[in-house]
């Protein structure tokens, strides 16, 4: 009969040491009633229950505890017919938190030795010659070769360890020095009864070889037993450990010792009981061992010794928890099948999980070749659950436990649990070609990154890739053997791939560097073969003569020869990888080292415009870098004409500079560098980037200029509203609109006024309208929102405006696996106040932010209708009540009259209808209203009076004209006349200019005009400088000079603004609202005002 009974139990405390007798196991009954009356502590009300059950529960221990299975926690106990009779085993520490809760009824937390500690797995030994005393010679002291293993190793599980033991003292005696090393999986020493040894054990990283510190270990001795009548006993001595585990019926003694606490045997044993597994044990074998945990260990300390007596005694130890996590095993119990070996990290092992996993079956076998992510083998859980166990990687199906069987519990068949071992595959070598040197990798570290890619050209010592030790995290950078070219390389590693997947361990190829490419009218300068490179004395792009030495190069006697050029022109190319000492027949193709000729000339595409400058120039400097954005007419580059003057080359167009003449430097002649005179050229902007869900928004087709934005990006339009105003001819003005609703995304900014849009962009693209904004909620405003972003709309049931029920029905979606298709539905009554406007079959999360698909507006609450009422009766009340009282003779006070400012008052309201009050005393305001009602401050145009001197503000709305209310008219005819009416004798508002004696520097001189033209020629350059100034001008009564420079129009600094017909907007934006007087100064320029 076999009963399965799962319980928990309290956890002793975890400084203490471990022994059975603390679970108190001897009485089932006993446990389960501790474990019970937890319960009961935090459910005082079920205290009658818990006793009953504990009591029934004592009775069928007692039933059947004769034989069968017990199922204790997470681990199996095996009880048969035993001579050795004795209570209960528990296996594993970790049984001890098995439902276990702490006193606010959260699970208890302790640590799992068996889960969670590291182990050390004994493969082999390397060195034997402890205490010198061989059998080996060298190095005094045993190295094994292991494995760092187990769940808690963490990054460093499977990493290659040392493991070394070595004598501290000079009184080691072994018995047979041949015997010590490895017995099975144990590490194992021996010595003569009556002596002892005292060692020291540590552990270093198999690769770097340096030592390692664990984090968590533990150590257990096995077969501490005793020869005879007591002579020829075992012990250890330690003296720094975390804690100890044995178990309830040890036969090890533990006892205090000056040097640290002792673990003595205290039974007769022979070689006939010695363990052969250290996870699977019988009783005997397990009350003999003891477990030793350590935190933070760099190096453990003990003594092995052995009393007076006959023989030798033989010591074993692993690096595991065996006393809490071995399996206890009756006589006849099956040995457990062998660990499967391999060799990380190009073998694989796959191991089961779970501790009380069944194997099913297999779907592979040896030899197959696997990807990732194919099913292995199959487990069940004890919850009957299945687990399919997949390839972690692609490869070949090395190794299986192919001996394990159906409904055979893992966890006691095999002690590392590894069911799989799978061989990864390698890259295929490199294919070396003549010149080719490899670049190596280091065995033992991960992929990081590549420094260079295919193709590129590398000096010798430049870095190729950077590795990292998986276990230190250290990185090393791998160097180029030489100069050269990468002509291979091998791409496929990503990074934390092991190098070792390269299996020759070649990463890349450093061949010969291609030659440089000399066209028909370059000369290629050539070196003497078998040389070496020295120096350069030509500077890349910088102009040289026929004969001039180009470099310095070495002959293989030692002699230093000059290379000269054959030609005149510009240094267009080098073999910039070249350091000295480099051998240029081995590293190059050919050995042209430098190119002498021209600039090739730049590419012009179809739409893309050439800067030209004129014949005879000189380069300066540049303004503008590849890839900048430019307006017409800015500067591009300064170029000196040949009386040593400095000019300014212009943009011819707006967009980008897609390329430009990088090579030129200060002081070349540009004849002699190109082979034509163009010095960049300019591309159209680009289109503008619409992802899913987003719509760009176009201006009509034709010959049309931009005027102004009507939007900022992140402003919600809806379909149908103006976003830009666009013009055909001088006075055809027409509205780009919004082709959807949604945020505006993005929109060309770099638009001007008068801008040819079908010239300046590529696709005559405005903006771009993102996704519906989210739906929120608000007070009586409740949001109805489909289950995830991947539904798509079937239909609609309701529209804006109609009303709902609770649950009614707003719609159907069709909505990914397990939802399938779903109808919407509103959890409030109300009326739908708004709708994501979705198309049938558009999915949510292509068009909107968020889930919400629409709101439904619920009104006001009854109670609000109540307040409402019991308001408007208290009111009726208070008032009945003030006609009623008698009324008090008063004395009324006379205030007097506030005196009123000057001007002209003028309201305006903010769009948080705060209301501000200003008085005008000048004239005109100088605002922007689109000559619409009512008016709105949308802009204000240069030298405003309402911005500068009133305070007016951007989207401020006129609701007031002296004492007359407009209350919000439409009628702009009507409001403008009110305004002339009251303004027309106001005094002008004067236009201040600042100009300069010098363009930089110089004091200022500030200029009021208040009539036009102000009788002033400027240059037709920016920035602007006075050409000419007519007599009995306002400027010329000003006292204005010829050659000041005009540095500011009202508020607006054009100091530094490089666009002149910018400035001349803004200029005559300036003078135009200037009164007349009819004065006509004679002038044929265009810049006369």
């Amino acid at each position: 009969c076999v009963l399965q009974l799962q319980y928990g139990m309290s956890m002793p405390n975890a400084e203490a040491p471990w022994r059975e007798e603390d679970s108190d196991r001897t009485s089932l009954g006993t446990h389960l009633e501790r474990s019970l009356r937890a319960v009961a502590t935090r459910r005082r009300t079920c205290v009658a229950t818990a006793f009953l059950a504990t009591a029934c529960l004592a009775f069928l221990g007692l039933a059947v505890g004769i034989s069968g299975h017990w199922r204790v926690g997470g681990s199996v106990t095996k009880l048969g017919a035993s001579s050795a009779g004795g209570p209960l085993d528990l296996i594993g520490l970790q049984d001890l938190t098995a439902g276990v809760e702490d006193s606010l009824g959260q699970p208890a937390t302790v640590e799992d030795p068996c889960e969670n500690y590291p182990y050390l797995k004994l493969l082999s030994v390397n060195h034997s010659n402890l205490a010198n005393k061989g059998p080996d010679e060298g190095q005094e002291g045993i190295i094994w070769r292991a494995l760092d293993m187990g769940r808690g190793a963490g990054d460093d599980r499977n990493r290659q360890v040392d493991v070394h033991l070595h004598a501290t003292g000079d009184d080691y005696s072994p018995f047979s020095s041949r015997l010590n090393g490895m017995q099975g999986k144990y590490g194992e020493i021996n010595m003569n009864s009556g002596t002892k040894v005292s060692l020291k054990l540590t552990t270093y990283d198999t690769l770097t070889q340096k030592q390692i510190t664990l984090d968590r270990m533990a150590l257990t001795f096995f077969d501490l037993d005793q020869g005879d009548k007591g002579f020829s006993r075992e012990s250890i001595t330690i003296k720094k450990f975390d804690r100890e585990a044995v178990t309830k019926t040890s036969e090890v003694q533990r006892l205090k010792d000056p040097e640290g606490t002792k673990f003595q045997s205290s039974t007769f044993g022979t070689g006939a009981d010695n363990p052969t597994d250290p996870m699977f044990l019988n009783k005997q074998q397990k009350d003999r061992c003891v477990t030793l945990f350590f935190k933070d260990t760099r190096e453990v300390d003990f003594i092995a010794a052995a009393s007076m007596g006959d023989g030798p005694r033989f010591f074993t130890f692993v690096g595991r928890p065996s006393v809490p996590c071995a399996v206890t095993v009756q006589t006849g119990f099956p040995a457990p099948l062998d660990d499967l070996l391999f060799e990380p990290p190009m073998q694989v092992p796959v191991r089961a999980h779970g501790r009380e996993e069944t194997f099913l079956k297999w779907f592979v076998k040896w030899g197959d070749q696997v990807k990732k992510g194919d099913k292995l083998f199959s487990t069940k859980s004890k919850d009957g659950k299945i687990h399919d166990y997949p390839a972690t990687y692609p490869g070949t199906v090395a190794a299986t436990q192919a001996k394990l069987k159906f409904g055979e519990t893992i966890a006691m068949r095999l002690d590392d649990k590894a069911l799989v071992i799978i061989n990864r595959t390698y890259f295929q070598p490199l294919e070396m070609k003549a010149g080719d040197q490899g670049v190596l990798g280091v065995v033992g570290h991960d992929f990081k990154i590549w420094h260079k890619k295919l193709g590129h050209m590398v000096g010798e010592g430049d870095p190729i890739c950077d590795l990292e030790n998986p276990h230190t995290h250290t990185v090393t950078t791998v160097l180029a053997p030489k100069s050269g070219m990468l002509n291979a390389i091998q791409d496929g590693l990503k990074p934390g791939m092991p190098v070792e997947k390269v299996k020759d361990l070649n990463l890349a190829n450093v061949g010969r560097c291609l030659p440089l490419p000399v066209g028909p009218k370059d000369h290629g300068i050539v070196t003497p073969k078998g040389c070496r490179f020295v120096k350069w004395e030509a500077v890349l792009y910088k102009c040289v003569g026929k004969g001039d030495v180009i470099a310095i190069v070495q002959d293989s006697f030692g002699t230093k020869i000059p290379v000269n050029s054959k030609e005149g022109g510009i240094v267009l190319a080098r073999q910039e990888h070249l350091k000295e000492g480099t051998d240029i027949d081995r590293t190059m193709q050919d050995r042209v080292i430098v190119v002498v000729g021209n600039f090739k000339p730049l590419p012009v595409k179809l739409g893309q415009t050439a800067t030209n400058v004129p014949p005879g120039m000189k380069f300066v400097k540049w303004h503008k870098e590849q890839g900048d954005h430019v307006q017409e007419d800015d500067w591009l580059c300064d170029v000196m004409n040949p009386q040593g003057e400095i000019q300014t080359l212009t943009v011819p167009i707006a967009g980008i500079v897609a390329i430009r003449q990088d090579g030129l430097k200060k002081g070349m002649k540009i004849d002699d560098a190109l082979s034509d005179h163009n010095l960049a050229t300019i591309r159209k902007l680009p289109p503008l980037p619409v992802e899913t869900g987003e719509e760009a928004v176009y201006a009509a087709v034709g010959p049309y200029k931009f005027v102004e934005w009507y939007v900022n990006k992140g402003d919600i339009v809806n379909k149908g509203d103006p976003v830009a105003k666009i013009m055909k001819g001088d006075n055809f003005y027409q509205h780009v609109s919004a082709t959807k609703y949604g945020y505006v995304k993005s929109r060309q900014e770099h638009l001007r006024y008068g801008y040819n849009i079908n010239k300046v962009t590529e696709s005559s693209d405005m903006i771009v309208i993102g996704k519906f904004p989210e739906i929120q909620p608000s007070l009586l405003k409740s949001t109805v929102l489909v289950p995830s972003k991947d539904c798509k709309l079937v239909k609609y049931d309701v529209m804006v405006g109609e009303k709902v029920d609770t649950d009614g029905k707003i719609g159907t979606f069709n909505c990914p696996l397990p939802d399938g298709t779903v109808e919407i539905k509103s959890k409030q009554w109300g009326d739908v106040a708004q709708m994501q406007p979705l198309e049938p079959g558009q999915r949510v999360g292509d068009r909107q932010f968020g889930v919400a698909i629409a709101r439904v507006d619920e009104g006001p609450p009854w109670w609000l209708y109540f307040l409402a009422v019991f308001g408007a009766l208290l009111c009726c009340m208070c008032c009945l009540l003030r006609v009623m009282k008698k009324p008090v003779p008063y004395t009324q006070l006379i205030e007097p009259e506030p005196e009123k400012p000057e001007g002209l008052r003028l309201d305006f309201e903010d769009d948080q209808k705060k209301k501000t009050t200003v008085y005008a005393k000048w004239r005109p305001l100088g605002i922007k209203h689109n000559h619409v009602a009512p008016i709105i401050s949308n802009d204000f145009t240069i030298n405003s009076y309402a911005k500068m001197a009133l305070g007016v503000q951007e989207g401020w709305k006129l609701t007031r004209v002296g004492d007359e209310e407009l209350n919000d008219s439409n009628n702009f005819a009507a409001v403008n006349s009110k305004l002339s009416k009251y303004m027309k004798e106001f005094d002008l508002w004067p236009l201040h200019l600042e100009f300069r004696k010098t363009h930089d520097s110089g004091s200022p001189v500030r200029v009021a005009f208040v009539e036009r033209p102000i009788g002033i020629e400027f240059s037709n350059r920016a920035p602007l400088k006075v050409s000419k100034v007519y007599g009995d001008s306002p400027a010329a009564c000003a006292n204005v000079k010829e050659g000041w420079y005009l540095t500011k129009i009202g508020e607006a600094d054009v100091t530094r603004r490089s666009n002149f017909r910018e400035v001349i907007t803004l200029l005559k934006e300036g003078v135009c609202p200037l009164d007349d007087f009819g004065k006509d100064y004679q002038s044929s320029a265009a810049t006369a005002y």
